[in-house]
């Protein structure tokens, strides 16, 4: 059978909603200008797509639709003609307040050492990955500070680890000595981000 060229130069060629154009075998091809569908839906092997999806290909195969998938801390949220994406970690942006009595540091927050004598601040019970805090010495509180841990918890400082559990600290042995910390394991394993000092490992 023999194959039929049809070529449309520099012309205005409009198609009823009636109309198909269909290649069964070969491509529709628009080498300067525009195809543009201004009412209808695109159809991919058969599926014209859900809300937030987008065309994906793949090597040697026919490209599909499909929705984007969300990774640790990140939220994903499809509508018509619409996706959001947004971040739910609470690290990288902590908040620090001057605290003058021992009690709990907090997810996202850091402690500016306030109390003369020695200020001892417990990790939260439960965070998630990624989370941080910290904690800043200061001249005023000479006492210097320990962060104090809850059952099954520890802070790894490089290759040196805390005592897992109640029993565990870390704390500073100079005033103004400082340290930022991420949650490593969910409510469990904190890692020594960042800070000042020769802190002291119990």
């Amino acid at each position: 059978m023999a194959t039929k060229t049809n070529s449309i130069n520099n012309a205005s060629n409009v198609f009823t909603s009636a109309t198909n154009i269909t290649s069964t075998s070969g491509n529709i091809t628009a080498t300067s200008g525009n195809i543009v569908l201004t009412s209808g839906e695109l159809s991919i092997n058969g599926s014209t797509g859900t809300n937030g999806a987008v065309i994906i290909g793949q090597t040697g195969g026919n490209p599909a639709w499909a929705t984007l998938t969300q990774g640790p801390n990140i939220t994903i949220t499809n509508a018509a003609n619409s996706i959001t994406i947004a971040s739910t970690a609470s690290g990288g942006g902590i908040t620090w307040a001057a605290v003058g009595v021992n009690g709990n540091l907090t997810n996202g927050n850091g402690a500016i050492n306030a109390k003369a004598t020695l200020l001892t601040m417990t990790l939260p019970a439960t965070a998630a990955v990624g989370t941080q805090l910290g904690i800043q010495g200061t001249t005023t509180g000479a006492g210097g500070w320990s962060i104090a841990q809850n059952a099954g918890q520890n802070i790894q400082m490089g290759q040196f680890s805390t005592t897992t559990g109640t029993g565990g600290s870390l704390a500073s042995s100079n005033a103004s000595d400082s340290a930022i910390l991420t949650c490593v394991a969910a409510n469990t394993t904190w890692n020594y981000t960042y800070g000042i000092g020769n802190l002291t490992v119990t």
